[in-house]
């Protein structure tokens, strides 16, 4: 975790598109329309301030078709732990799983459990066509630990009604594109991305790969894991 924590310090570079700066300075307005303090890290905002760079976002999904393994355990902490060292506005948690328990962690089990909250949208309205990304993302505070201050994570949140998208997607053409056609709204805010993906090879797998740049596998040791870890592979 800590390697790939600084491994933030080596940028990521891309020629920047009026389009996607289009997209951005739509993203900032949403998100200041929402009283959300939101700003982008130092390191971020120099790139992005150079003429013709910008920062290519890692968005790393964490996958694995066994449960059990630790993947919302691995996503919640390196999420958190990115925050903590890039500072606020640098990453995102984005919550694939229908078992919503990163998002318990983050807004609680009432949030993800509960009855759905009106006006409150989550990831199930975004694959849906509902609602764009930037209207659905939620800020949470990381409180302060030993030598880094407090500071934020965004997170985009499920809810156990995520069960349902499936069946509601069965059939939408490029059903598999649907994450990555709504983060490119709003990528370039962030660094890293981090998506937590159920313990299937379905349609919300599915979407977190083929929106993903990078995959982390959690494994336990042993001869059926590393069966699963194999067809994993090949489906990537």
């Amino acid at each position: 975790i800590k390697k790939l924590l600084l491994s933030a310090q080596n940028k990521y570079l891309g020629q920047s598109t009026a389009t996607g700066g289009l997209r951005h300075e739509r993203f900032l307005k949403k998100r200041a329309s929402r009283s959300l303090n939101f700003e982008l890290p130092a390191g971020l905002k120099f790139l992005k301030e150079a003429k013709g760079l910008t920062i290519m976002t890692r968005i790393i999904a964490v996958a694995n078709q066994n449960g059990g393994v630790g993947k919302t355990t691995c996503a919640i902490n390196i999420a958190y732990g990115w925050a903590r060292m890039r500072g606020t506005g640098s990453a995102l948690l984005i919550d694939a799983d229908p078992q919503a328990n990163a998002t318990s962690v983050a807004l609680g089990i009432p949030f993800a459990n509960g009855p759905r909250r009106a006006g409150v949208g989550v990831l199930f309205e975004v694959l849906l066509d509902r609602l764009s990304v930037g209207e659905v993302i939620q800020t949470v505070t990381v409180p302060e630990n030993y030598n880094y201050p407090a500071t934020s994570l965004d997170i985009l949140p499920s809810h156990l009604q995520l069960a349902e998208a499936e069946a509601e997607l069965m059939g939408e053409f490029h059903r598999e594109y649907k994450l990555k056609t709504a983060l490119a709204e709003i990528q370039e805010s962030y660094e890293a991305i981090f998506i937590d993906c159920p313990p299937s090879l379905g349609v919300l797998t599915m979407n977190a790969l083929l929106a993903a740049n990078e995959v982390i596998i959690p494994v336990e040791p042993g001869v059926f894991p590393l069966v699963g870890i194999q067809y994993l592979n090949s489906t990537i």
